[in-house]
């Protein structure tokens, strides 16, 4: 049974396919086309073939030459197509690996990234202990800074008082010298 009419061939014979392109593109052997085409345009000499494709009468020996020419040139046409996307594949596979190797340069990065943003994260905890460290040490020494600003005020008072006395007592003591 053919997977293509004669009008589907003509139009994909238009495009420029070969015979090998249009029998891969229908999922037929480049045979069949062969054998369709026969059907389609006779052939000089040309047996006539049953629905199973069967010959029915013996082809003459230079039928038999061109048939296998024809179908030499068809295998050719597949292998040289196999070929090309044999090709194609190998440099999809090469672009798929490029890609699957940027994909781990960049995994890398990413866990590279992940590592030193932990870093920063402990580093800025640990500046964070230190901050409220220095905090309570300012805030200790600002406690004991204003004792001893109280300290001083006693002191600085006490030191007038005495100075008070001192010269109340050097009076006395001029008051008593000059008297006696």
């Amino acid at each position: 049974m053919a997977k293509i009419t004669l009008e589907e061939y003509q139009d994909l014979k238009t495009q420029g396919l070969s015979d090998a392109e249009i029998a891969r593109k229908r999922s037929m052997a480049p045979s069949h086309v062969s054998i369709l085409k026969k059907k389609w345009f006779g052939a000089p000499n040309k047996p006539v073939l049953s629905e199973n494709l069967t010959l029915k009468a013996e082809k003459p020996k230079e039928d038999k030459t061109t048939e296998m020419r024809q179908l030499i040139n068809d295998l050719s046409d597949t292998n040289n197509a196999k070929d090309k996307s044999i090709l194609e594949l190998q440099e999809k596979v090469k672009e798929l690996e490029n890609l699957n190797a940027a994909c781990s340069d960049i995994e890398n990065e990413c866990n590279s990234l992940r590592i030193e943003i932990d870093h920063e994260r402990k580093a800025k905890e640990n500046a964070q202990l230190e901050y409220d460290r220095v905090q309570c040490d300012l805030e200790i020494k600002d406690y004991e800074l204003q004792n001893l600003l109280t300290k001083h005020a006693d002191v600085y008072s006490s030191l007038i008082k005495l100075e008070k006395e001192n010269r109340a007592l050097k009076e006395l003591v001029i008051l008593y010298i000059s008297k006696s």
